[in-house]
């Protein structure tokens, strides 16, 4: 359900119509990336799962039966792919304690200050015993050196980024009231059929558009690492999962 206007965006995010065209092109690309976190989550039947932000809706596909998905964004472009709740993620429209599980896939680094607000508001929501998920990407990490590295200059959009330690956020989280259970670095790759569909998906995702084929390429061979496994091409990845319960 699409709720009222679209709030400002507390975020350095950036536009979303290439991002979605690269996800929607070569969905199973990141397939790996979707379903690790909802396993670690262990959703059952009837549960809720709120998904912030939600950006085109890709964790659909993914889901276990019978569980109830409420996707929410910020940014304006994501609006028009599903109907995601429309929102302040630092100030749901959602009652106290009506959600079983949050899950924040690889945007929060994006929120450069306010990230204790953020687990505020996610304690208030969640049930007791429910379950917030992180996925993001790590400080010192290949992933955080190919968007601070390169990203940030390649892309005319930019990228600004506070990548996640967890000797900071977890005083942080258990200042709010959580019990973290987890804070563990997860490696998988990004899958593709073959070198130049990889670079067709990171030219859409990063927004490096007018960057030419070939840089791109050995950009992501320099930054990331690439490997060819039994006919796939895969791009190495990583980000840390950060799991903490409300009490």
């Amino acid at each position: 359900m699409l709720w009222g206007m679209s709030p400002p965006d507390p975020t350095m995010r950036r536009s979303a119509a290439s991002y979605d065209a690269a996800v929607r092109a070569q969905p199973e690309a990141r397939g790996d990336e979707f379903r690790l976190p909802l396993q670690r989550l262990g959703l059952v039947p009837g549960e809720r799962l709120l998904d912030l932000p939600s950006g085109g809706g890709y964790l659909a596909p993914y889901l276990p039966p019978g569980v109830h998905y409420l996707p929410a964004e910020t940014l304006v472009g994501f609006t028009r792919y599903g109907r995601p709740l429309v929102c302040d993620w630092l100030c749901l429209p959602l009652a106290d304690g009506s959600i079983d599980a949050v899950l924040s896939l690889a945007a929060l680094h994006h929120l450069l200050e306010g990230r204790e607000r953020f687990y505020r508001e996610m304690f208030r929501v969640l049930r007791p015993g429910g379950r917030l998920l992180v996925a993001d990407v790590a400080a010192d990490t290949a992933p955080a050196r190919w968007l601070d590295d390169y990203v940030a200059h390649a892309s005319p959009e930019g990228h600004r980024a506070r990548f996640f330690r967890c000797a900071e956020e977890l005083p942080l989280l258990v200042g709010e009231g959580f019990r973290v259970a987890c804070c563990e670095q997860v490696s998988y790759p990004w899958r593709f059929a073959d070198r130049e569909r990889m670079v067709r998906f990171c030219r859409g995702l990063f927004r490096l558009h007018g960057v030419p084929d070939a840089e791109i390429a050995a950009a992501l061979e320099r930054h990331l690492g690439v490997r060819e496994v039994d006919g796939e091409v895969h791009l190495a990845w990583s980000l840390l999962h950060l799991l903490a319960v409300r009490p």
